[in-house]
């Protein structure tokens, strides 16, 4: 037998929750008894990042690591905004990362709303230089 809490989500139906009062998986009605599937996802993050994450989370008053990432995934979820400009930068070489990663620590204080036009302007200056070091270096 599976273990199941009951709450109310609406006054003519209820839900079942698993670990609560012990009670027969048939009998949980519909249509609330829906309990949506999680997958555990393990995130590396540039450890400059953690104090910035700490803060976010501290400013958006987030619990825990995964409230703050589920809240990531429901903004773009939902808003399904391309990704020009950091979704490139992951795909980058690592340097270019590391680079970019030091920018935005710098940055972190003084952030703001339109923060794209600035973001890829100086991703690209950092491309050049990056484009002109390889010019220069003798092989």
């Amino acid at each position: 037998m599976i273990s199941f809490s009951w709450l109310k989500c609406s006054p003519e139906h209820f839900f079942c929750e698993p670990g609560g009062a012990s009670q027969d998986v048939a009998l949980c009605p519909t249509p609330c008894e829906q309990v949506l599937k999680s997958k555990r996802i393990t995130v590396t993050v540039p450890g400059e990042f953690v104090e910035l994450i700490e803060e976010r989370k501290r400013e958006e008053h987030f619990s825990s690591d995964s409230k703050y990432f589920q809240s990531l995934l429901l903004f773009d979820l939902l808003t399904r905004a391309p990704h020009a400009i950091t979704g490139q930068v992951v795909n980058d070489p690592e340097w270019l990362q590391n680079k970019v990663y030091a920018e935005i620590v710098r940055e972190f204080p003084n952030a703001r709303k339109d923060w794209s036009p600035w973001l890829k302007r100086r991703i690209e200056e950092l491309r050049k230089q990056g484009e002109e070091s390889k010019m220069t270096k003798p092989e």
